[in-house]
């Protein structure tokens, strides 16, 4: 059974760790007075005008 779950197990394992490692450090930076999330940031008006030169970047290289 060992053979059979262990991918399973060691990648539940994986997930588990960094769920918890980002909710620690969420809470961490809560705490300081941070927000790590701030619904602003997931506009697409927003998300565009921050890819705009980064686009700009790719298409001048090539």
């Amino acid at each position: 059974m060992i053979k059979h779950w262990g991918c399973i197990s060691s990648f539940s394992n994986l997930v588990v760790t960094e769920l918890f490692l980002f909710i620690f450090t969420y809470i961490l930076l809560r705490r300081k007075g941070l927000n790590v999330i701030n619904p602003h940031y997931f506009k697409v008006s927003i998300m565009k005008e921050y890819l705009k030169p980064l686009k700009n970047k790719i298409i001048e290289k090539k």
